[in-house]
C-alpha cells in the first residue's frame, strides 16, 4: 500500500498567495476603471464637440447681426450684439476670434468718424473762428487723442489678425499631423502584416 504525506503550505506562502490573488484582483479593478474612464472621456469629448458646434452655429447669427451694424454704423448696437454674443456662447471659440476682430474695427471706424468731425471744426471753415480759445484748446487735445486712438486699434486690429490666422494655422497644423501620424502607422502596420512570420531560413 502506498504511503501519502499530506503536504502543509507553510503560513508565509499562504501569505504570499493571498497577497498574488489582492494584487491580481486590484489589477483588474485598475483595468476595468481605466477602460471606464476612458468611455467616459471619450463620451465627454463628443458632448462638448456637439456643444461647441452649436454654440458656433448661434454665434455665426450674431455675427452676421454685427456685419450689417457695421455696414450702416450703428457702432453701439455692433458693440451690444459682441457682448451678447461672448456672454451666450462661451465655447464659440472661432466666432468669438471673429467678433474680437470685429469689435477693433468699431473702435477704430468710431474713433476716426469722430477725429474727421473734430478735424473738420478745427479748420479755418469750421466753428473755431467763433469759439473761445479754451474751447479750440480742448478741440485740439481731443484732436490728438483721437489719432492716437485710431492708430492704436489700426496697430491692435493687424495684430489681433494676424493672431488668429497663427491659431488657425496651428489647427491645421495639429489636424494634418494628427491624420498624417495615423497614416504612418497604418501603412507599418501593412508592412508588419505582409512580413514572413519566423525567422530567417
Amino acid at each position: 500500500m502506498n504511503n501519502f504525506r499530506i503536504v502543509q503550505v507553510k503560513p508565509v506562502y499562504k501569505h504570499w498567495l493571498a497577497v498574488g490573488r489582492c494584487f491580481v484582483f486590484l489589477f483588474c479593478v485598475a483595468v476595468a476603471t481605466s477602460c471606464g474612464n476612458q468611455e467616459k472621456q471619450t463620451d465627454h469629448t463628443a458632448d462638448y464637440s456637439q456643444a461647441r458646434l452649436q454654440d458656433e452655429q448661434g454665434g455665426a447669427v450674431y455675427l452676421d447681426s454685427i456685419r450689417q451694424s457695421i455696414v450702416v454704423k450703428d457702432w453701439e448696437q455692433g458693440k451690444s450684439q459682441i457682448e451678447k454674443l461672448r456672454q451666450k456662447y462661451p465655447l464659440a471659440l472661432d466666432a468669438r476670434e471673429q467678433a474680437l476682430l470685429l469689435w477693433d474695427s468699431i473702435c477704430w471706424m468710431e474713433a476716426e468718424a469722430e477725429l474727421i468731425r473734430v478735424d473738420a471744426w478745427l479748420q479755418p471753415s469750421g466753428g473755431s473762428q467763433t469759439a473761445s480759445k479754451a474751447e479750440c484748446d480742448s478741440m485740439r487735445a481731443a484732436f490728438d487723442e483721437l489719432f492716437r486712438r485710431v492708430e492704436f486699434y489700426k496697430r491692435k486690429l493687424v495684430y489681433d489678425k494676424r493672431k488668429a490666422d497663427e491659431n488657425k494655422q496651428a489647427q491645421l497644423l495639429q489636424q494634418n499631423g494628427g491624420e498624417a501620424a495615423s497614416s504612418q502607422f497604418e501603412e507599418s502596420a501593412a508592412k508588419a502584416s505582409k512580413q514572413p512570420k519566423g525567422g530567417a531560413q
